[in-house]
């Protein structure tokens, strides 16, 4: 009897902790379309080379890899980011085509990028001059043209590559000249 009664308890258990497992993962299977599982992969397999082109460096500078063999790994993975990055273009293009096919354009959604574009004209990037002089990226405020942060919200407003010395946008992630991670630089 009390063995029945534990089988019970444990067999209640099992059912109220699993329930919202099993609920979570028909609910998102059902709202997810088809064509987003392979641009979610193609994405998860883009951030998952990104990371080990950034551990390769990590290696290198630790001293953890020759020369010839950073080099060699570094190419292949960089030429699967490139792989995975036209493959996320084709399905970003097909699933594009697809809404907007959908979604015809309108009047107000034309307006809505017209004015999103005289605001990007507006907005004035680190070390372009206009009357104001230098503006930060982050906030817009004027800075001085040899300052390496805002006086206003601390923003960094160059990043340098640890590897080639390269001079970069402080948004950036990894080095335009040596596809190095900025990420270690900045800490």
């Amino acid at each position: 009897m009390i063995t029945i009664i534990g089988m019970l308890l444990v067999a209640a258990a099992v059912s109220i902790v699993g329930w919202p497992l099993v609920r979570r993962r028909t609910a998102s299977a059902a709202s997810v379309p088809v064509e987003d599982y392979e641009l979610s992969d193609l994405l998860s397999q883009r951030e998952a080379t990104y990371a080990a082109i950034s551990e390769l460096d990590a290696d290198r500078q630790m001293g953890n890899l020759s020369g010839a063999d950073h080099a060699a790994l570094r190419q292949r993975y960089q030429e699967k980011a490139i792989a995975i990055l036209k493959a996320i273009d084709e399905v970003s293009a097909a699933n594009e085509s697809t809404i907007s096919s959908a979604y015809p354009a309108d009047a107000f959604s034309d307006e809505i990028e017209s004015e999103v574009l005289q605001i990007r004209k507006r907005k004035k990037p680190v070390g372009e001059k206009g009357s104001a002089g230098t503006m930060c990226w982050n906030c817009g405020s004027p800075v001085a043209s040899e300052a390496n942060f805002c006086s206003r919200c601390g923003a960094a407003l160059s990043s340098v590559c640890p590897i080639c010395g390269a001079q970069g946008k402080p948004e950036d992630r990894f080095c335009a000249r040596c596809g190095a991670s900025l990420e270690l630089s900045r800490g």
